[in-house]
């Protein structure tokens, strides 16, 4: 991040704002669970494969390049400050989604859908 361009940055603040949204639906899920006296079991993780997205929702300090960020995106860093949640990396190869979203192998199709836990139906 020593010299980030503007696509580089419109792309945190996409994942930022992802981030954030994913928060408004874990608090949703939280509220559920309280209403029905249901604790939950540990602080949810939030994984993202941007280092510097990480970085940025992490760290408390606010740095001049970052200050540009919207509002709305700080909150994601205000839940990981008050423990809410964690954001934890998960490198680009390990995203077990991509199975769902981008065209792949045979062998890396098979591989991220067992991970996923999804398996072939029988067959008939």
């Amino acid at each position: 991040m020593s010299s980030p361009t503007t696509d580089h940055w419109q792309g945190i603040k996409r994942i930022l704002r992802a981030l954030a949204d994913l928060e408004d639906e874990i608090a949703w899920v939280r509220s559920l669970l309280n209403e029905l006296k249901l604790p939950l079991p540990r602080k949810p993780i939030l994984w993202c494969d941007n280092l510097s997205a990480k970085a940025l929702a992490s760290n408390p300090v606010m740095h001049a390049c970052s200050k540009h960020i919207e509002i709305d995106v700080h909150y994601i860093r205000d839940q990981v400050l008050q423990d809410q949640i964690e954001i934890a990396y998960v490198p680009t190869a390990d995203q077990i989604a991509d199975c769902l979203t981008k065209p792949l192998t045979h062998s890396r199709f098979h591989f991220l859908r067992d991970k996923l836990g999804v398996t072939p139906s029988p067959p008939v």
